[in-house]
């Protein structure tokens, strides 16, 4: 229990350690291969869910899949909108489409398929995920993804309306 109880507080620390440091400026692909500043993908009149996610990543797709379900609300309430960006690099890249399609998630699409934005916001594991204010400032991050997690993320946006 004790290992526990010092990852949850190393969790918190890091956690806040990060709350209101600014998105860097760094590019990705969008899905239809041109090259855009990160920054400039944001919701300028609300908040912003970032979910580096991967093909191969079961809590990927898992989370994905949930924030699917809870998006409409959160969006009714926050004005939040959310960008998946794929972590698959060049093997796997060509079925991101596909599953992006059939999935029909509700997010703008984007690739960091040479790791920079993955790098500049120190992204380890994914899933990554961050929520940004409209000033593009990291108000929250989390990474992994079990069910229940959502419940944060809500929490999160309900109580910075």
């Amino acid at each position: 229990m004790p290992k526990y109880t010092f990852l949850f507080i190393f969790l918190l620390i890091y956690t806040t350690a990060i709350a209101q440091k600014k998105l860097p400026p760094v590019q990705i692909e969008t899905a239809t291969g041109q090259l855009a500043e990160l920054t400039s993908q944001t919701n300028k009149a609300g908040y912003t869910i970032v979910s580096f996610w991967a093909t191969w990543c079961k809590p990927c797709l898992k989370e994905l899949d949930v924030l699917k379900e809870k998006l409409p609300y959160w969006q009714e309430k926050t004005n939040v909108q959310l960008l998946a960006v794929s972590a698959d690099d060049s093997r796997t890249k060509g079925r991101v489409p596909t599953i992006f399609r059939s999935k029909n998630w509700p997010a703008k699409l984007f690739f960091d398929s040479n790791g920079d934005a993955q790098r500049a916001l120190q992204v380890l594991a994914i899933p990554h995920t961050f929520i940004l204010n409209k000033h593009n400032e990291i108000i929250y991050q989390h990474t992994s993804f079990v069910l229940g997690d959502e419940l944060l993320y809500e929490k999160v946006l309900m109580k910075v309306k």
